[in-house]
């Protein structure tokens, strides 16, 4: 039994002196999605509901000819192994940080989101819109952050065949937020959703500061789900799916807590699939890191993990240390990627410290280029009308700002392509979550085909 004001193994806090309010429920008289979202439209929210922002899937430029819209579709619709005559699959994978519900403000008085109206935060309407996101385009895996209520998902999920693997954070905010207004708050987590009529669980795995009693006390409240998962028709197709939420705040503090938790998270990923005949890793995630400067803030994390060499290099050319292991030879502006040009146009000479540190903590850690991978971020390798090859989203999230933070990193060195992008909002002034958008993040979703 938990001690009065102290964690659980759950990592709920329990109060010491009053009486906490039991959790609360959300699920409705139904496991039907459909039924619910006609009675939001019919009875309480029938003013104020408005259908979710309009997005698309489009195939990507250059995609393979043979990429049609029919491969949107699960490889599960009475189909045997002799359709698949190239032995390739398609799958659709969606990453969604779907904004926890202890957080989201609904509990107690916020200026987070105070350009919302109160009732469309509550769970009640937020839940079922969340489910809705998902489930109009029906990705065959889902990565999801901050998800608290977790049985709400399965809830409703479950009808449509997922299953999943859920890991919670070991010092939620949530909980702590739920302490404090006297209500029994579930922790949030990361978790990975599958299709299981596409594909079957062979393993999962779990990274946390309580899953794995050796990893270091630099990665606090670091948690990553992750599914090893096999085709059910092309028995000889796998891959490994993990969803995790990097720290939070656009500080140099919080990008060192971020370089912790990818010298942990990253290497032990690449371990697993190298331990897994190479299976492909695919991520999906919060980074809570832009993929570029913004005024004084520099993306060391992201660069770390997509141009770590280039990186280093400009690093220690600003510390003036030698490393014999990075080049001197500096590249023409025309042989430099987006990332490196970002980098290399960077003075980090007005923050010596911060770049100095970055050397020392990357190599404390054993740092590897790239922590040993070879990562892309599929929007960012995927090319549709109105958005270029090499360049990220303009934004996923609207909190403190339009900012690009969400990726799905995959490895395309492993002969896996994009055929299509589900599109992503144009830059406006909006914020979210509203009456038409359930969470301050927006969910990415590609095709890949392999």
């Amino acid at each position: 039994m938990a001690n009065p004001g102290k964690n659980d193994d759950a990592g709920n806090t329990t109060a010491s002196s009053k009486q906490v309010l039991s959790r609360k429920s959300y699920i409705g008289k139904t496991n039907n999605i459909e039924q619910e979202l006609k009675r939001l439209q019919t009875t309480e929210y029938v003013k104020d509901y408005k259908p979710l922002i309009e997005r698309e899937i489009v195939q990507v430029i250059g995609a393979d000819n043979n990429a049609n819209d029919n491969e949107l579709e699960s490889k599960n619709n009475d189909k045997d192994e002799s359709d698949n005559k190239d032995d390739k699959i398609s799958f659709n994978m969606m990453t969604f940080n779907t904004l926890a519900d202890g957080l989201s403000g609904a509990h107690v008085q916020s200026k987070t989101f105070v350009h919302a109206d109160n009732a469309c935060l509550e769970y009640e309407y937020r839940g079922f819109r969340l489910i809705e996101e998902i489930t109009r385009f029906m990705p065959d895996v889902i990565t999801c952050q901050e998800v608290d209520r977790i049985e709400f998902f399965k809830h409703y999920l479950s009808p449509f065949g997922y299953k999943y693997i859920h890991t919670t954070k070991p010092q939620s905010a949530c909980c702590r937020i739920g302490k404090g207004v006297n209500l029994d708050l579930p922790p949030d987590g990361s978790v990975v959703f599958w299709n299981s009529k596409v594909f079957a669980l062979v393993k999962s795995y779990k990274f946390s500061k309580r899953d794995d009693r050796n990893a270091p006390k630099e990665i606090r409240n670091l948690a990553c789900a992750v599914a090893h998962l096999r085709h059910k028709q092309n028995k000889n197709k796998e891959i490994m799916i993990a969803a995790t939420h990097l720290k939070a705040d656009y500080s140099l503090k919080s990008e060192k807590q971020r370089l912790m938790q990818l010298c942990y998270l990253f290497p032990s990923l690449q371990k697993l699939s190298k331990e897994n005949n190479n299976v492909p890793l695919f991520i999906g995630l919060d980074f809570n890191a832009m993929d570029k400067s913004l005024g004084s803030f520099f993306p060391y994390s992201y660069q770390s993990l997509m141009n770590g060499k280039y990186l280093l290099k400009r690093l220690n050319k600003f510390v003036n240390k030698e490393d014999d292991n990075i080049e001197t030879e500096e590249k023409d502006d025309n042989e430099l990627n987006d990332g490196e040009k970002n980098i290399k146009a960077y003075n980090f000479g007005d923050d010596e410290d911060m770049a100095k540190t970055v050397i020392d903590i990357l190599k404390e850690r054993g740092y590897e280029y790239n922590y040993g991978l070879d990562l892309k971020s599929a929007y960012c390798y995927g090319e549709y009308k109105g958005k270029k090859k090499g360049i990220n989203p303009s934004f996923t999230c609207t909190l403190g700002g339009q900012h690009c933070i969400d990726f799905i990193f995959f490895e395309p060195k492993k002969d896996i392509k994009i055929t299509h992008l589900l599109t992503t909002p144009k830059a406006q002034e909006m914020y979210k979550p509203d009456w038409d958008y359930p969470s301050d993040h927006f969910s990415l979703m590609a095709t890949f085909k392999l």
